[in-house]
């Protein structure tokens, strides 16, 4: 059965859940089986209360519905540890998950910047993006409120807006901007700090596109979390692209 969904009801999902939030953040930094979720040890930045507080099934139906969205994809099997001889999966926080949640992005900014750099380094988004491909990269990392507003289904096909078994609804399947009001209230919540920046200077974008230019000329706001140290991110798999589906559009 398929659902309809929208990128909006998506996002607020995330945003409401502590335990969805905490299960994409910990699954953002490296592929975890659903034991390594049920018993989580201590992860830095991450209030592991929820987890204490919730029992194991609701933990599994919670993993299943991440699933279900595409939030979550499998990304290889391992040894079961509790069935003999069986085998069980290794889920990873999938691309869709970042570009839908830009509160995803700024809770894990070490594993943003990984999943940018793997996206963007493959041909089909810089073939899209032409020679703007750095600086988009380096405003996507900066603003990703901005690359929530900026990104496409790219076959382009209506009827394969399905990831997992939902059908989101109004997930573009063209480039499309912005437009001025999008691309200042992107920007209005203040540059994320990267632990390690992605190369590329916006002038080129901001030569063409005046709330870019306008916007980084008034300084906007800066609105830095507090440090959580050094975040290690596990290498992607290859899954977690969801197959090359999306592309970055231009962001201005």
């Amino acid at each position: 059965m398929v659902h309809v969904t929208s990128m909006r009801a998506l996002r607020r999902d995330i945003a409401r859940s502590e335990l969805r939030l905490n299960i994409l953040r910990i699954c953002a930094r490296g592929a975890r089986t659903i034991h390594d979720l049920i018993h989580a040890p201590d992860y830095p930045g991450i209030r592991m209360s929820i987890f204490s507080l919730q029992s194991e099934i609701n933990v599994s139906v919670e993993l299943g519905e991440c699933k279900a969205r595409a939030l979550l994809v499998r990304v290889g099997k391992v040894p079961d540890p509790i069935v003999p001889g069986g085998r069980t999966e290794l889920l990873r926080t999938s691309l869709l998950a970042f570009l839908l949640s830009p509160e995803l992005c700024r809770a894990e900014p070490a594993a943003y910047g990984r999943y940018l750099r793997a996206w963007f380094a493959a041909p089909a988004v810089r073939e899209a993006l032409g020679g703007d491909w750095e600086p988009a990269l380096a405003l996507f990392a900066a603003f990703p409120e901005l690359a929530h507003r900026a990104f496409y289904l790219g076959d382009g096909d209506p009827e394969r807006r399905r990831f997992g078994r939902y059908h989101i609804r109004d997930l573009p399947t063209a480039p499309r901007s912005p437009g001025i009001r999008g691309v200042l209230s992107a920007l209005a919540h203040g540059p994320l700090d990267l632990p390690d920046p992605p190369p590329g200077r916006l002038d080129r974008l901001a030569r063409g596109c005046g709330p870019l230019r306008i916007a980084l000329g008034l300084r906007v706001r800066r609105r830095v979390r507090p440090g959580i140290g050094d975040i290690a991110v596990q290498p992607l798999a290859g899954p977690e692209l969801l197959g090359m589906r999306l592309l970055p559009a231009r962001p201005c």
